[in-house]
């Protein structure tokens, strides 16, 4: 099995809703990472997600915030975003 196994194609398009929604809020610059982690797991239990792939997940849901919310990096670590980038 592989370490991080990817997301089927119907787990990485409800990872982009989810990173959409997210990034439309309005109240996005209020919410602390422990709000977005608990959005993103809620969508990932709604969704039947194993957990081996959850962090994949977690990552194509801050891809796609990022991609649409750019300036939202400035919130995130640095080593986070590589990560993120390195998942793509």
């Amino acid at each position: 099995m592989a370490k991080n196994p990817k997301p089927t194609w119907a787990e990485s398009m409800a990872a982009v809703r989810i990173g959409r929604y997210l990034a439309a809020r309005p109240g996005l610059e209020d919410m602390t990472e422990g709000d977005i982690e608990d959005v993103v797991t809620i969508a990932a239990e709604a969704v039947g997600l194993p957990d081996a792939k959850f962090n994949a997940f977690k990552l194509a849901v801050y891809a796609t915030l990022l991609e649409v919310k750019p300036e939202y990096a400035g919130r995130l670590t640095p080593e986070f975003l590589r990560e993120i980038a390195a998942s793509e």
